[in-house]
């Protein structure tokens, strides 16, 4: 169980899954010092997290940035934040801003990591964010979003609405974070549509989590209009269904009805289910379905005018750096 909780990066959660439960002290003490050292280094990487994020705030003062994801839900205090390993920061600010934010940047210490200027082009005209930042004496990295999908992706969610419902907190930084709605949809448009399922169970376990806290009867009652409105009601039906199916979420039967109109066809659905559960349970089919997500999410990603070009790009890139 250890060798496949650290593969799927789910270590310090099974750690916080049995404190709650009140079962460590069941648990062999050769695997307790396991689950103690993914603790320690998630909270470590937390605190480093949250000092980048303090930096930032007072380096780019307006406009206060949004804090995404794993951030996000350590700042609410939420379970999904408990154990959750995140490699870098990730914050949102209004697309107008983005060329002050850079200089801003720039000028405080950060760069970008060094990019050919094809993949920097790809980012800037292109994608949803800034190419990667990176401080030079603490190492952590910041990817500064002005969307939550790419500009080329069939979906585009209204990054205004976004923001406009954005909740500032208590702390006198004046970190933003996504309304609870927003939450759950940008994890779902993560999980389901931008990414390629890299970390299935960290990313459902996200979406369970965040259902089971926020999911009281007028957040499920007003949550499907809320992914209609902002272009998400797809990626919202695949990521209930996948959390229902893989990790029993309760989710009330009328918010799959009022996403009808979203709803995949029969066989994407069966398709897509067929794919996540064998990369999640590692059956023998896992590394051609992982292969066959890789694809899908590119398709959404962008046209297809523009997706082979890129892929054979990065193919050819990649049997050279191997050759050399």
């Amino acid at each position: 169980m250890l060798p496949v909780a650290r593969r799927l990066g789910g270590l310090a959660r099974l750690h916080a899954c049995l404190e709650d439960a009140g079962q460590l002290a069941s648990v062999p003490p050769r695997v307790v010092r396991h689950l103690y050292a993914a603790r320690e280094l998630t909270n470590a990487r937390t605190r480093a997290l949250r000092w980048e994020l303090r930096c930032l705030t007072q380096a780019v003062a307006e406009p206060a940035p949004i804090a995404l994801k794993g951030m996000a839900y350590q700042l609410l205090g939420l379970a999904a934040g408990r154990g959750r390993l995140s490699s870098d920061l990730d914050v949102l600010y209004p697309y107008s801003a983005m060329t002050a934010v850079e200089t801003t940047l720039f000028a405080s210490g950060w760069v970008h990591q060094a990019l050919k200027p094809y993949d920097d082009r790809y980012y800037r005209q292109w994608m949803h964010e800034l190419p990667a930042f990176v401080h030079p004496l603490r190492g952590m990295t910041v990817d500064v979003h002005h969307a939550i999908l790419p500009r080329t992706a069939r979906l585009h969610p209204d990054s205004a609405r976004l923001i406009a419902a954005a909740h500032t907190l208590d702390t006198a930084d004046g970190v933003r974070v996504l309304c609870p709605h927003d939450l759950l949809l940008h994890a779902a448009a993560h999980a389901c549509y931008d990414g390629a399922f890299e970390h299935p169970l960290r990313d459902l376990l996200d979406i369970h989590q965040l259902c089971m806290e926020l999911g009281d009867s007028a957040f499920w009652r007003e949550l499907p209009a809320r992914a209609l409105e902002l272009d998400l009601g797809r990626p919202l039906w695949y990521a209930l269904s996948l959390a229902r199916q893989a990790l029993g979420t309760p989710v009330p039967d009328a918010v799959f009805t009022n996403l009808r109109p979203a709803a995949p066809s029969a066989l994407s659905a069966w398709l897509l289910l067929r794919l996540v559960s064998s990369v999640l349970l590692e059956r023998p089919g896992a590394h051609p379905a992982r292969w066959c997500l890789f694809i899908r999410s590119h398709w959404l990603r962008m046209p297809p005018w523009m997706l082979l070009p890129h892929l054979v790009r990065k193919t050819w890139r990649r049997l050279r750096a191997r050759s050399s």
